[in-house]
């Protein structure tokens, strides 16, 4: 496969989808708390022209919230942003398995398949909506749960498509304490209950405890997703014949596990390069 085939696979429409809320949501969460500190800190200075100038009737408004949200220390940003990335997460891993599986429909000859198959088979569908269907179901039927060794849920889905892999034990831990804090968050009010204590042990925290998310944790949490994702992206990338990507390293805790799979990735700009020469351009 070329450069210029890969960008054109749904698989890398999924991940430049992934990218986006990515890199939103990890400039939001670092860049939002210094803004709200402005607003607070140019009135507490008295300089109250100044936000009324900007903001004019919502001035007073805009600075209650900020306020409140730091009295807080951004608990509500950095939730919103992890129930955020995780549902843009896992969004990725089952749109990049169903992709590969489309693009790849010999795949569906697998067992895993058959009993699905044999149902689908007896509505009479068209071989498009049978295909579909199968996917859809098979796909979305996985639930496994997430261990320290890095299996469940995503591995079971990526491994439908041939695109299953080792998962460094520390990205492994990481994912699993951002899932369940994402649970507790998304289902519990944020309190602390038996699968966090049992799954997330790292945060010493006790069932009924609220979970606090601070800005290193949820930096944790978004850059685990990525370099996940990113090692997703290069079991497909390298399965179809392609060099692996280098991933987002600034900040990110999980580089030397990530360069112990990859240790040649290419750089975006090497990439760039390699797109350049396969179009002919210099």
């Amino acid at each position: 496969m070329l450069e210029i085939e890969a960008l054109e696979t749904e698989v890398w429409k999924a991940f430049d989808g992934w990218l986006l809320i990515f890199n939103d949501t990890l400039e939001l969460a670092a860049a939002v708390p210094h803004a709200f500190r402005y607003v607070v800190d140019s009135v507490d200075e008295a300089d109250w022209a100044h936000i009324n100038g900007v903001l004019g009737i919502i001035a007073g408004k805009t600075y209650d919230a900020c306020k409140n949200v730091i009295v807080q220390e951004h608990r509500t940003l950095y939730v919103l942003s992890l129930l955020a990335s995780w549902g843009a997460f896992e969004a990725f891993i089952e749109e990049a398995t169903k992709a590969a599986l489309r693009a790849e429909p010999a795949l569906l000859a697998k067992p895993e398949f058959a009993k699905t198959t044999r149902k689908v088979a007896e509505r009479n569908l068209s071989p498009a909506d049978s295909q579909k269907e199968i996917i859809d179901k098979i796909v979305n039927g996985q639930r496994g749960r997430l261990t320290e060794g890095g299996d469940g849920k995503y591995e079971e889905q990526l491994r439908l498509a041939d695109l299953g892999g080792q998962v460094p034990i520390d990205l492994a831990k990481a994912l699993m304490e951002a899932q369940q804090v994402r649970n507790v968050w998304a289902h519990n009010s944020g309190q602390a209950d038996q699968d966090l204590i049992d799954q997330a042990p790292g945060l010493q925290i006790s069932i009924g405890e609220t979970v606090k998310i601070d800005s290193l944790m949820i930096a944790k949490y978004i850059l685990a997703q990525n370099t996940y994702a990113t090692i997703v992206l290069n079991r497909f990338r390298t399965k179809h014949g392609l060099p692996p990507m280098e991933c987002h390293q600034n900040g990110n805790m999980f580089m030397t596990s990530f360069n112990s799979l990859y240790p040649n990735a290419v750089s975006p700009y090497e990439l760039q390069e390699r797109v350049k020469a396969e179009r002919g351009q210099k």
